[in-house]
């Protein structure tokens, strides 16, 4: 049985004091769910929120999501996740460097990765927080459609965000750089 003086436990993710490092790994957290107001009654669910741990956490879980939907290939839950505007700055790519403007570029970004790539796979390995910014530090692999040998590299991502849309992302190919970029280090 649950009483009222019990905390409620939250999972979520690990956050740093600076607020400039999330670990996607879950971690306990206890929230006061109940609290007395000066009348001496309780208030119901009531929560102490950090809005900007909050901000951080939804900017990172769309990350995520972000990646996870091109690897299934759902590009129109990416478009959805991006602002009318969003603009993807890909010219430090090796291949086919470009620059995508709008949910038509997301979509155009897709398909000149399906078109260039048989198969190619972002994985997030950790992800840093600045303000509304994110960088996603990422392992991709990719196998070419020609016989050119299979791509294996370690990039950064930075990403902007405005309230919970992405409003830019830019490619990296030295992760020092995106940190610096976004005024994080390492």
């Amino acid at each position: 049985m649950r009483y009222l003086s019990d905390p409620v436990v939250e999972r979520v993710p690990e956050v740093s004091p600076d607020l400039n490092r999330v670990l996607l790994s879950p971690a306990p957290r206890e929230i006061d769910s109940w609290s007395r107001n000066t009348a001496g009654g309780l208030w119901k669910g009531f929560r102490r929120r950090d809005t900007a741990r909050t901000m951080s956490q939804g900017n990172v879980e769309n990350v995520c999501r972000i990646y996870e939907h091109l690897n299934r290939g759902e590009i129109e839950d990416v478009v959805r996740r991006c602002s009318d505007d969003f603009v993807m700055d890909m010219s430090g790519r090796i291949f086919n460097p470009d620059t995508y403007t709008g949910h038509d570029g997301v979509r155009r970004f897709y398909a000149d990765a399906t078109e260039a790539w048989a198969s190619y796979r972002w994985g997030v390995e950790e992800t840093r927080v600045r303000g509304d910014s994110v960088v996603a530090l990422l392992h991709c692999t990719a196998q070419s459609r020609d016989a050119a040998p299979p791509v294996d590299w370690d990039v950064a991502w930075l990403w902007r965000f405005r309230g919970d849309e992405a409003t830019s992302v830019r490619f990296y190919r030295d992760r020092a750089e995106a940190l610096e970029a976004a005024g994080l280090s390492e």
